[in-house]
């Protein structure tokens, strides 16, 4: 792994091997993004990072796609939710897959 001081706060990390993508420095977060040899890497947007989300307290007959839609666009891109029988999530607890964008901060509660 090599890491490059590119400006302002931004690094370049060269990793060898594709294992080394999910790994992270001092228990913090940081965003990757695979930069193409003739692409700029200032230019890589790096603020939506994929995150899975648990939402508990939803009763079992609002543990649907419709509602993990709702909730994805309020806190940022769904990209999958758990699914079991046809379109309803099953647990105590529904687990969405999603792109939030961290310059911005999370709802502290939605109204559903």
């Amino acid at each position: 792994m090599a890491i490059s001081f590119i400006e302002n706060g931004f690094f370049l990390l060269k990793t060898f091997h594709a294992i080394n993508c999910d790994r992270g420095l001092l228990k913090s977060l940081i965003t990757l993004a695979q930069v193409a040899e003739n692409e700029n890497p200032v230019e890589v947007d790096l603020t939506w990072c994929g995150f899975h989300v648990r939402i508990h307290g939803l009763p079992i007959g609002k543990m649907t796609l419709d509602i993990a839609r709702f909730i994805g666009d309020k806190i940022g891109r769904l990209h999958t939710f758990d699914q079991a029988k046809g379109l309803e999530s099953w647990g105590s607890f529904m687990r969405l897959r999603m792109a939030i964008d961290i310059t911005k901060p999370l709802p502290w509660a939605l109204k559903i």
